[in-house]
């Protein structure tokens, strides 16, 4: 159903692009000889009002072909029902015409999916790592599948409320039963549904310090999961969860064994965060990022207790016990003044070297599990699928870009590109997310093909747009003779594009 739906959906989209080119040809007093959806040949065709409307067998597109269009001969050219006979204005119209049809056609679909809901988009590890921040999505190792009752996995009844895990290697952990080499459709196969899974950051723990928070809680060769739910995408998000948090709870991947781990982060003293110039402390004695841990013995837990210690010994010398950043402890005499200051400003913050770990990223699948839609009031959401349109825009043209130097210097197309055959699948797997998913999922095809339409590529409507510029500022005609051989340079050029992508497609398939 959804690969049917998908392409019904694809090819309304074409049928509406060449619609709003027909559209505004008629409005102009341009002759239409065909409309057609795909190209030749022809499986079907009816005549209408003197236009030809076809269905053809090569499903690339589409086409309307106008009435004076690419003629040479001088009587044609001069036929008000011709598209050369037509003012600049009026070309522009009706070249402009699919375009502005595909926009208003994701403009639209966007709203309605924004106003009823949807999971949030994600082009990239960035909006990932965002939408996790957000908590709008949470990263799991495990959860309970759905299991079918017709399917092959209703058999094992003693597993359908255990949960799956995620191993390293790919494959799935149910119960006691070990799932290789799974994808999507095996899955589904088996009768197992699952919701989405990806490889995240995660810390490899290579060395434990001595004088580590984590020193009664991790060991070498552990992988740091997670920290508090979160995925240490980067080191600032790490040290983040270590500095606003005193009780951390860390989710441990050790020996194939998951371990909820605990850690109380009751570090003993205060970092130093400034030195004034009225210190009696003489210079590089104390730095910034050291740590004070006692006072003449007597362990600093808080400000308070600092406060109250120093106005005791107000106009007296006192002995700092502290541990630096090379990790010796160093004891250090300083005078208070008569308010009981050291003039060293201190604060309570969680420093880096006191995680004492050595680490390298690695790598580990998670289940993504949706908390929040991306939904708005229907007042709103037109002006938030708006905004997205300049981001999709520069996404389609730097892919349609890369694509192209991919072909030529690496022979090769990125899984991240496709064509029908894509487009189809990836909207039957969209499909499975809700109709919101699906109705943005046709929405960005959409805008994709106004945008790579109107890029100035000979036989795109962009290209023919270009002539149309060119004739306003020379403010003469181009040969028409040279416009034709340039379009159709153009359409064997993007033709064999197609196909490259295409078999490309069907390679992977």
């Amino acid at each position: 159903m959804g690969i049917l739906l998908s392409l019904i959906a694809l090819s309304l989209l074409i049928l509406i692009h060449e619609w709003g080119h027909y559209y505004f040809a008629k409005k102009n007093g341009v002759k239409v000889l065909e409309f057609a959806i795909g190209f030749p040949p022809k499986i079907w065709s009816f005549i209408k009002d003197g236009t030809r409307f076809a269905i053809n067998l090569i499903p690339f597109g589409g086409y309307v072909k106008l009435y004076g269009e690419d003629a040479h001969d001088p009587k044609i050219l001069k036929d008000k029902k011709s598209f050369a006979s037509k003012s600049s204005w009026q070309k522009t119209q009706i070249i402009l015409g699919g375009v502005l049809m595909n926009f208003l056609v994701f403009w639209m679909l966007s709203s309605i999916a924004f106003t009823l809901g949807m999971n949030p988009m994600l082009q990239s590890e960035e909006d990932l790592k965002y939408a996790i921040l957000d908590e709008k999505i949470q990263a799991v190792h495990s959860v309970t599948p759905e299991v079918s009752l017709d399917a092959p996995a209703s058999e094992y009844v003693d597993l359908k409320n255990q949960k799956i895990s995620l191993n390293v290697d790919g494959h799935l952990l149910w119960g006691s039963k070990v799932l290789r080499n799974v994808n999507r459709e095996s899955l589904e196969n088996f009768g197992l549904k699952l919701m989405p899974y990806i490889s995240l950051p995660t810390l490899h723990i290579s060395d434990v310090s001595k004088d580590s928070v984590f020193v009664d809680t991790l060991q070498a060769g552990d992988k740091l999961l997670q920290i508090n739910g979160l995925n240490p995408f980067d080191i600032n998000i790490l040290v983040a969860e270590f500095e606003q948090s005193t009780d951390l709870e860390l989710l441990v991947l050790r020996d194939g064994e998951y371990l909820n781990l605990s850690v109380s982060k009751q570090l003993a003293g205060l970092v130093v965060a400034g030195i004034s110039e009225t210190t009696t402390l003489q210079n590089n004695d104390l730095q910034i990022g050291d740590r004070i841990l006692a006072l003449d013995d007597m362990s600093v837990e808080s400000f308070e207790q600092l406060r109250t210690y120093n106005l005791k010994h107000a106009n007296q010398n006192v002995n700092l016990k502290v541990l630096q950043e090379n990790q010796s402890i160093n004891n250090l005499e300083v005078k208070l003044n008569s308010e009981g200051q050291m003039g060293v400003y201190l604060s309570k913050k969680f420093s880096l070297q006191d995680l004492g770990l050595n680490f390298w990223i690695d790598s580990h699948p998670f289940f993504l599990d949706i908390l929040k839609k991306d939904q708005y009031p229907f007042y709103q959401a037109p002006w938030v699928a708006l905004s997205q349109a300049p981001t999709f825009a520069v996404q389609t043209v730097s892919i349609f870009l890369s694509t192209i130097s991919d072909i030529f210097t690496k022979a090769e197309v990125s899984n991240q590109v496709g064509g029908p055959l894509k487009v189809v699948s990836m909207g039957s797997l969209v499909l499975d997310q809700g109709l919101p998913d699906f109705l943005n999922f046709i929405a960005i095809i959409s805008l994709s093909l106004a945008v790579l339409n109107i890029l100035p590529i000979p036989a795109l409507d962009g290209g023919r747009l270009l002539f149309v510029i060119i004739e306003v500022i020379t403010k003469k005609p181009i040969n028409p003779k040279i416009e034709a051989v340039l379009h159709l340079f153009g359409f064997i050029i993007l033709m064999a594009f197609i196909i490259i992508v295409t078999i490309f497609d069907i390679i992977r398939f």
